[in-house]
């Protein structure tokens, strides 16, 4: 892959997050949602001529899967070997779509350090040789996604753990720079970012997100102000921080299980090299509090560090205003019982306060 190639590179060294800062009209973002079944059906034989050719297979059968992705359309190829999953591109929103390459670039370096993912088989991006897009063909996970079992199961201890420990195990991966994970890298190179450090990255797109949330009414402009005064004043702690291969979006959409352990994270597309504590922040915002404490005991001691507690809060804030950001953009609802998404903001204020205060025990009420 060559540099010159490489354009979506360029466009990822804009996103803080994809789905919050991708330059494409919401209307037409609050589309991809509505029309995705739909355009899966119409796909599906393009699909399946593609995976007779990438990977000389006869009889095939190829199905939208029961789920869509977001900015990929998702089938299930059935056939003489196990099941595999085709990602495909929506060309109207990325052209050429860079991100089906991550797997295949973080694929060794997962497998050396023994963090379970599905593996590749083909990717075709760029060259539109095959079909009028780009896709990426990989094993299917194992086990079952953690969003399709009763919300009870999330209440394991035993899986909480788990989780723990695949994601320390993650992070035994190194890097250099930080932010997305950089496509163009030779065999003998590590993995970097496509930003000069941490800090940069943190950074990124900071007062647009929180005059976004300022805007939608989720912060006030005193709390908007004091926000940035706390970005300000505590950006250093993110320049000398270990940097690690974060996956960047650990839902439960992205993480498989079975008899309460993890088998399988997927879709590694907004992958970074960054801080450890961000990645740990980012699971605490998909989860209530009642879940940290297992969650944390199978990460290890690691998240008990003082500087990693400041940087776990900083993280969960600057996650925070880009999820409230992304989620007006796509104008997700807030789900009935639970209290606005946006609350995670006030939550990762507080946080930070606490810890600058000295407090000890858990950073979350």
């Amino acid at each position: 892959m060559t540099k010159e190639g490489l354009a979506n590179g360029d466009v990822r060294r804009t996103w803080f997050y994809a789905k919050t800062d991708i330059a494409c009209d919401d209307v037409r973002l609050r589309r991809l949602r509505d029309t995705a079944r739909d355009e899966a059906v119409r796909r599906a034989p393009v699909i399946e001529t593609a995976a007779r050719s990438l990977l000389a297979m006869d009889q095939i059968d190829v199905t939208p899967a029961p789920r869509q992705g977001t900015f990929h359309l998702v089938h299930i190829v059935r056939g003489s070997m196990p099941p595999l999953v085709v990602r495909s591109s929506r060309p109207d929103v990325m052209d050429p779509d860079h991100t089906l390459n991550i797997e295949a670039v973080l694929a060794p370096h997962l497998a050396s350090a023994r963090v379970p993912h599905a593996s590749v088989r083909a990717v075709a991006v760029g060259t539109k040789r095959v079909v009028p897009f780009d896709l990426a063909i990989q094993d299917m996970a194992p086990g079952e996604a953690l969003c399709d079992l009763p919300e009870i199961v999330c209440e394991c201890p035993d899986l909480l753990r788990s989780v723990g420990q695949v994601m320390r195990d993650l992070h035994a991966i190194e890097g250099g720079g930080g932010g997305p994970v950089c496509l163009q890298t030779g065999d003998d190179e590590g993995l970097r970012g496509l930003h000069r450090d941490w800090r940069d990255y943190m950074m990124l797109n900071l007062e647009a997100h929180v005059a976004g949330c300022r805007a939608i009414g989720a912060i006030t402009s005193g709390q908007s102000e004091a926000i940035l005064e706390i970005f300000t004043d505590h950006a250093a702690v993110c320049v000398d921080v270990p940097m690690r291969l974060l996956h960047g979006d650990l839902g439960n959409h992205n993480i498989f299980v079975q008899n309460n352990a993890v088998v399988a994270l997927i879709d590694w597309e907004d992958a970074l090299i960054g801080d450890p504590a961000f990645d740990v922040a980012m699971w605490l915002t998909f989860h209530p509090p009642r879940r940290y404490a297992a969650f944390l005991q199978g990460y290890g001691p690691a998240a008990q560090d003082d500087g990693f507690r400041l940087r776990c809060a900083l993280s969960f804030l600057r996650i925070a205003l880009s999820k409230t950001v992304h989620r007006h953009r796509f104008a997700y609802p807030d789900l009935p019982g639970r209290q606005p998404a946006y609350e995670r903001i006030h939550r990762g204020m507080i946080a930070v306060k606490r810890v600058l205060a000295g407090a000890k025990g858990a950073l979350f009420a």
